[in-house]
């Protein structure tokens, strides 16, 4: 994420929050429904604090297995040096203190996922309280939604496009745009749009700052993710990176392909050429494993759909 998008979202989340400090009076029943989803919303953060505790805790434990504990053993020879091995007792323990947290992670993001339906709900229910037009009251779903769908692509290790960050700004903003304090009837509009919206803005930054960060190639990315199968195989670091990120290009091509997009001959040789350049090196095992068969079949396939099929015969295939 370069820093003009970092910029755009945070004077986004400023202006929900001026927002939601405007306010006005509002009834009984408008207040009671305004409150209801308040408390909904606080529900979801109660979730997610879980999440981030445990994960704070698989991430310690996994730093500890990557570097297992030791132990000395007499070597058996007559001078008695001490031999250093792993303590396969210490790491049963932590192996299996990384299954129970595993577990507990994934019951604690199945609570959060029942807690934003909870919250959907009850903001659904509050806004038609307070006369909101339907029209509106969805596109306010779909932008949370969406918020959600990018905050679960970044925790499980993908990226999200500048482009697509920009885009969520522009909406987020010709929402906000649509109300003045009048609309927000005893800060209805804060507990239901302004304040959920900018809370989930907020952690796209500090997810997209987290993966920034330089990251320590030895600890095993999260399990079932691309760089998890790229991990298990040895193939880490920089040239994991390399190889995700080519992978992210071709599956983007395809997209804009299915859209009409064409490609040139010269632009498709230029991919063919990067593809070989990301996987020169590879042993055999790992060019037989099923993530990089994958990648050299979604390889061959774009450029057979591009209609440059022949480039694959004269660079070797």
């Amino acid at each position: 994420m370069n820093s003009t998008i970092k910029a755009t979202l945070k004077n986004t989340i400023s202006t929900l929050e001026n927002k939601s400090r405007e306010t006005s009076e509002a009834d009984f029943s408008v207040k009671t429904a305004s409150d209801k989803a308040a408390a909904a919303q606080k529900k979801i953060s109660t979730m997610q604090a879980k999440v981030e505790a445990n994960e704070m805790k698989l991430d310690d434990i996994n730093a500890q297995i990557s570097d297992p504990p030791t132990t000395e053993v007499a070597s058996g020879k007559k001078n008695e040096e001490q031999n250093t091995i792993v303590d396969q007792k210490e790491l049963a323990k932590l192996n299996s203190e990384k299954r129970n947290i595993t577990t507990l992670i994934s019951q604690a993001r199945t609570d959060v996922e029942s807690a934003r339906e909870e919250a959907e709900s009850s903001s659904t229910e509050a806004l038609k309280a307070a006369g909101i037009k339907q029209e509106i009251i969805q596109e306010s779903s779909d932008l949370k939604a969406k918020i959600s769908n990018i905050q679960d692509t970044l925790r499980d290790g993908g990226k999200v496009s500048d482009e697509e960050l920009n885009k969520l700004a522009t909406d987020v903003n010709k929402l906000a745009s649509k109300f003045n304090g009048n609309d927000n009837k005893g800060d209805i509009l804060g507990n239901t749009i302004y304040d959920p919206i900018a809370k989930g803005l907020k952690d796209i930054i500090k997810a997209l700052d987290k993966s920034n960060s330089p990251q320590d190639p030895n600890v095993p990315p999260p399990v079932g993710t691309i760089n998890r199968k790229l991990f298990d195989i040895g193939i880490k670091g920089e040239p994991q990176t390399k190889i995700t990120s080519f992978m992210e290009k071709i599956a983007s091509n395809n997209t804009q392909m299915n859209s009409g997009k064409t490609f040139t001959k010269d632009e498709v040789r230029a991919l063919h050429t990067e593809y070989k350049g990301v996987t020169t090196g590879l042993t055999d095992t790992q060019k037989n494993s099923d993530v990089i068969k994958g990648f050299k079949t979604d390889m061959e396939a774009f450029v057979n759909r591009s209609g440059h099929g022949d480039i694959l015969t004269e660079s070797g295939g």
